[in-house]
């Protein structure tokens, strides 16, 4: 079915309003770097994870536990995998920090705004993956699972949330998902992109 004018107006609002501070974060995450490190590396899984648990955890509360939205989306247990993989233990793991400074998520569509982002991001860890596969000859179930995400269904479950975004789209709705997608590119890159010995 057709996107209706509405819907693209979204899309297209989306990737204008999103794309500095998402450039900014590709950019400073440095994960297609060269000389990416493993130590590097690990510790961005670790802030990964301690954006993840609290945002799932309030996502859930936004959408409802097993929520066919949501639910196929959560890749929390991804990122415990990869860190068990690299040589954490589960307390270990628990003990991690959180991120503190979470949008505040008020209605559906400002957490479909926020999952826009995170699901976004599934494209582009395509080519994480075949970085981090190149630089370290792990496979994807080692080391890369969170990277690696949906696997060869990226593309249909990237198309299956643009239906979702289609189908909730409205003047106002627009605004909150807009809105949200800007706040949640913020946090993240707030809290992935401060340097290592600032952490707190």
């Amino acid at each position: 079915m057709p996107e209706t004018e509405q819907a693209q107006k979204l899309a297209a609002r989306l990737r204008r309003e999103t794309w500095p501070i998402h450039q900014r974060l590709e950019d400073d995450l440095g994960l297609m770097a060269p000389d990416l490190s493993r130590e590097r590396y690990l510790w961005l899984l670790t802030r990964f994870w301690g954006f993840h648990s609290p945002w799932e955890a309030a996502l859930t509360a936004i959408f409802g536990e097993g929520d066919a939205i949501f639910a196929p989306r959560r890749r929390l247990h991804l990122l415990e995998q990869d860190l068990t993989f690299l040589g954490l233990t589960a307390e270990e793991i628990a003990a991690l920090p959180l991120c503190p400074h979470l949008p505040v998520f008020r209605s559906r569509e400002e957490a479909l705004g926020s999952l826009y982002v995170l699901e976004g991001s599934t494209l582009g860890g395509r080519f994480i993956t075949r970085h981090v596969r190149a630089r370290f000859g792990w496979s994807e179930e080692q080391g890369m699972a969170y990277f690696h995400s949906h696997g060869a269904q990226v593309g249909a479950m990237w198309q299956d949330f643009r239906r979702i975004l289609s189908a909730h789209s409205s003047p106002a709705a627009d605004d909150a998902i807009t809105g949200m997608a800007v706040a949640t590119f913020i946090a993240l890159h707030r809290w992935l992109c401060v340097p290592k010995e600032a952490e707190a």
